[in-house]
C-alpha cells in the first residue's frame, strides 16, 4: 500500500508500543498553592511516597522544547544515568510464594522465605499524583501478571484486592511459569520500592550500560571525534523511557542545506517501550530530522526479551556502516524528489495519512497559513513537518519524523 492510500486516523503505532502509557500526562503546568500539613504525620510507617529518602527530582516544565543535555555531554549522560541507578537491583520473584498486602494507603509484597529477601517491596504511591505514570507503572505491570484490569483492581477495597491476588496465586500451583518475574527495585535501609515488574526473560540492561555501549561504539577518545550526542530526554530518575540522538560523520550540502547523519535510540530499562534504533538525516541549521526506515520498520526493534549485551554492541557499528554506505543514495533521492509543490495540496495529502497525531494535522494547517511561501519545495515542506514535531513529546515527534522520511522517499530494504 502506498503512503497516499492511507486513511485519516489518529491511531498511532506509538500508542501500540506504549500501551496505555502516555508520558505527557505528567507534564502539566503546576499551579501555586498554599502548603498543607501532611495528614498522616503521626504514623510510623515506612515512607513509600516516591522514595523520599533519595534526592527529589527537579520540577519539569509543561513542554520540554529545548533538551537539557547538550551535544558535548555524551559521556556525562551515561554518568548521570548511572547515578540514578545507584541503590537499584534486580530481584527474581516467584509470585506463588509472596504475600500481597493492601491497605487504604499502600500496597506491598513480601517474600514468604525471609532468608531469600527480607525487606517489604512497596508499590509507589503519591496521594497528590495518584495517576502519575511513574507511580502506576509497576502497579499496571503487576495487574498484567494477575490478569485483571488496573483501573478495576485499584477501585476495589483493600480486602478484595488481596482476595483477588490470593485466588490468582492458587491457580499457579500447576503452572508456575506465569508467576515468575523480575522486580526492578530501589533499596532503602529497611524497605524497597518497586520500579517495574518485567518477565523473567527480560534483558537486564540498564540505560546507563546501553548508553555506555553506544559511546564506546562510536566515540574515539584518541582524536577530535565528530560523533556527538545531539540531545537526550527521559534521563531523570525512574523515567519510563529514554530518548537519545547521536550525530556522526562529516556535514554535507544537499539542495542548499547543510546536513549530517545520525541515529535515534528509544530505550526503557523498566519495560516502558521496546528498544528502537532508527537512522536519521539531520538538517543542521533548523535542527530538524527525518527518519530513514528499513523495510518500513526501524533499523532495530526489540522487546528486550532474550537480547544480549553483545547483540547491542554489534548493532551500532553496523548501523553506522550501513548509513555511510547508503548516504549517496539518500542524497540522490532527496535531490530527485525536491521539486516545487503546492503547499496546500501537500498539506491535504499528508493530513490524510494514517497514524499522525491530530494536533500535528491542525498545526500543519496553521503553519501553512503563515509560511506557505517557505514550503514551496518537497524538502522545505518536510522540514516544516519536522519543525512542528519538535513541540511534541518524543513519541509523537518520532511518528511525524517517520512520516517526513517517507515523504522524502527515505525507505530502504533490510537486506
Amino acid at each position: 500500500m502506498s503512503i497516499d492510500d492511507r486513511m485519516d486516523d489518529d491511531f498511532s503505532l506509538d500508542d501500540l508500543l506504549l500501551d496505555s502509557f502516555d508520558p505527557s500526562d505528567e507534564k502539566v503546568q503546576e499551579k501555586k498553592k498554599e502548603p498543607t500539613p501532611p495528614s498522616q504525620s503521626d504514623k510510623k510507617e515506612p515512607p513509600v511516597v516516591l522514595e523520599k529518602s533519595f534526592p527529589e527530582e527537579p520540577k519539569k516544565e509543561e513542554v520540554r522544547k529545548e533538551p537539557r543535555v547538550q551535544a558535548e555531554d555524551a559521556l556525562a549522560l551515561a554518568g548521570r544515568l548511572e547515578m540514578w541507578n545507584k541503590s537499584c537491583r534486580d530481584l527474581f520473584l516467584d509470585l506463588r510464594v509472596v504475600t500481597f498486602t493492601a491497605t487504604e494507603e499502600e500496597m506491598f509484597l513480601e517474600c514468604q522465605d525471609k532468608s531469600y529477601f527480607s525487606k517489604p517491596l512497596y508499590f509507589k504511591s503519591d496521594p497528590q499524583k495518584p495517576k502519575d505514570p511513574k507511580v502506576v507503572h509497576a502497579q499496571k505491570q503487576f495487574c498484567k501478571f494477575v490478569g485483571i484490569p488496573h483501573g478495576f483492581f485499584m477501585n476495589n477495597r483493600p480486602q478484595l484486592k488481596m482476595e483477588v491476588v490470593r485466588t490468582w496465586q492458587s491457580g499457579l500451583i500447576a503452572d508456575d511459569s506465569k508467576g515468575r518475574c523480575i522486580a526492578r527495585i530501589r533499596e532503602a535501609e529497611d524497605y524497597c520500592s518497586i520500579r517495574a515488574m518485567v518477565p523473567e526473560n527480560y534483558a537486564l540492561i540498564p540505560n546507563h550500560e546501553l548508553i555506555g555501549i553506544i559511546n564506546k561504539s562510536i566515540i574515539d577518545p584518541q582524536k577530535n571525534d565528530p560523533n556527538l550526542l545531539e540531545f537526550a530526554m527521559g534521563d531523570e530518575r525512574d523515567d519510563l523511557q529514554l530518548h537519545a540522538r547521536y550525530l556522526f560523520g562529516d556535514k554535507f550540502d544537499v539542495c542548499g542545506q547543510t546536513m549530517s547523519v545520525g541515529f535515534s535510540v528509544v530505550a526503557s530499562e523498566l519495560g516502558g517501550s521496546p528498544l528502537i534504533v532508527e537512522a536519521l538525516i539531520h538538517m543542521v541549521e533548523s535542527k530538524t530530522s527525518f527518519v530513514a526506515s528499513y523495510g518500513a520498520e526501524p533499523f532495530m526493534k526489540s522487546k528486550y526479551e532474550g537480547i544480549q549485551p553483545q547483540q547491542i554492541k554489534d548493532v551500532f557499528p553496523k548501523l553506522i556502516e550501513r548509513i555511510t554506505q547508503e548516504l549517496p543514495e539518500m542524497i540522490s533521492r532527496i535531490v530527485a524528489i525536491n521539486t516545487e509543490v503546492d503547499p496546500r495540496e501537500e498539506c491535504l495529502r499528508v493530513n490524510s495519512w494514517k497514524g499522525l497525531p491530530s494536533k500535528f494535522k491542525r498545526s500543519l494547517f496553521h503553519e501553512l497559513e503563515g509560511r506557505a511561501e517557505d514550503m514551496a519545495t518537497k524538502l522545505d515542506f518536510a522540514r516544516h513537518m519536522s519543525l512542528i514535531a519538535k513541540d511534541f513529546d518524543f513519541q509523537k515527534r518520532l511518528s511525524v519524523e517517520r512520516a517526513a522520511g517517507e515523504y522524502l522517499n527515505l525507505m530502504f530494504s533490510k537486506t
